[in-house]
């Protein structure tokens, strides 16, 4: 189910955090779902699962992050908060990519920039992670984009090792329509 999912990815990040020496909450790094070290290391501690939400850039790139809004989790490269708020879905990918998504975890992880969607897949077939990809409504995710990122599931050979979830039916017939 994935309220336990969900908890075991949380105690895993909580003891990542410990070991990293991070103040940030597991709940930070589960819900901004960023590329961050929280994937690799669930891999690494011997978690095969990890969960991620997409959404879209302007330009229909669809990338790893909770919310539209990308205050929370994105900073300027100098570390300083975002002086206006920001919306993933009005910016185009490569100007998303001015933005550092880990530095407000510390310094340590300065430089992390926003995840694609296939760049989240090829990690997951790297390191033999079983990803929960969650599909939300207000993405304005379209048909055409979801037929994308099943074609680079299946292009990856994982359509048996991805699990979709989403409070919108019409996306989870979509996909089970393909498989």
């Amino acid at each position: 189910n994935l309220q336990l999912l969900k908890q075991e990815i949380r105690e895993k990040i909580n003891w990542f955090l410990r070991f990293a020496d991070i103040t940030t909450k597991a709940d930070e790094f589960v819900e901004s779902a960023t590329m961050n070290p929280a994937f690799e290391e669930s891999a690494r501690q011997g978690y095969h699962y990890v969960e991620t939400d997409i959404r879209l850039t302007k330009d229909r790139v669809p990338v790893l992050l909770h919310s539209d809004v990308i205050n929370e989790y994105a900073r300027n490269d100098d570390g300083s908060e975002l002086s206006e708020e920001v919306r993933i879905s009005e910016l185009n990918y490569k100007d998303a990519l001015k933005y550092d998504f880990g530095i407000f975890m510390g310094k340590k992880y300065a430089g992390t920039r926003l995840a694609t969607f296939d760049e989240f897949i090829d990690l997951c077939k790297k390191l033999k992670l079983h990803p929960y990809i969650e599909l939300k409504a207000e993405t304005g995710l379209t048909f055409m984009d979801l037929q994308k990122l099943i074609d680079k599931v299946q292009a990856e050979d994982m359509l048996d090792n991805v699990t979709w979830i989403s409070y919108t039916t019409g996306y989870l017939d979509y996909v089970r329509n393909c498989y």
